[in-house]
């Protein structure tokens, strides 16, 4: 996680996003937003930022 340091970060739509089976990746959009990396969720993918709290 230390040598990717993105500025942004989109999750896109997708179904998987709105299901329980959707993957756990709270930690990794955690880190990168406590470094200032710019979230944006689309669709589905708001879910997944709603998830991690952001």
């Amino acid at each position: 996680m230390n040598t990717w340091k993105p500025h942004a970060i989109g999750i896109d739509d997708g179904v998987i996003w709105e299901t329980e089976e959707a993957p756990d990746v709270a930690d990794l959009l955690g880190h990168h937003y406590s470094g200032c990396a710019v979230l944006a969720g689309f669709c589905g993918g708001t879910h997944t930022l709603a998830r991690a709290s952001l």
